[in-house]
């Protein structure tokens, strides 16, 4: 019995401790970002698709929709417009190899016929098993180099979060 209610209170203090992390991961990244000149707009975590799960091995992904705080230099009223998605992994390689293959289409033979966006995105890893990948469907920030210029910034500014 006694064994019993300790096991609960474990698997309690886990689960309680996961969505801890979780949120303080969040809190962290939306600071580096506002550092950075930007804001979320709309943080969400998505149920993974099937291809996701089981082709690449995706454990869960939370995508973060941002914005930046000033408009683009010379625009009547344009600001910069992408989507952080953090993409956790089981293990290392799993992750490892999402990440050579980030501008891949997904798998399947619909695959040509998604959004664009496969090509417009930029990756890296932050600890052996998470995968952050930066995505626009503005062309634009990809020919003007700030999109990557965005990418090594944040890739450099966001702490490492165990």
């Amino acid at each position: 019995m006694l064994t019993k209610i300790i096991k609960g209170q474990l698997l309690v203090l886990l689960v309680l401790s996961t969505v801890i992390c979780a949120d303080a991961q969040d809190k962290i990244l939306e600071k580096t970002l506002n550092s950075m000149g930007y804001r979320v707009i709309k943080p969400s975590s998505r149920a993974l698709q099937e291809w996701e799960a089981n082709d690449l091995k995706m454990d869960s992904k939370q995508v973060f929709a941002i914005k930046s705080v000033k408009k683009i230099p010379g625009s009547e009223d344009m600001y910069r417009r992408l989507a952080v998605t953090i993409e956790k992994y089981k293990n290392p390689q799993d992750a490892s190899q999402r990440l050579k293959n980030i501008q891949a289409t997904p798998p399947g033979p619909n695959s040509k016929l998604t959004a664009p966006e496969y090509a417009l995105r930029e990756g890296f890893m932050r600890g052996a098993t998470m995968v952050y990948v930066i995505s626009t469907d503005v062309y634009t920030y990809v020919a003007d180099g700030s999109m990557h210029k965005f990418v090594g910034d944040l890739d450099k500014k966001l702490p490492l979060i165990r």
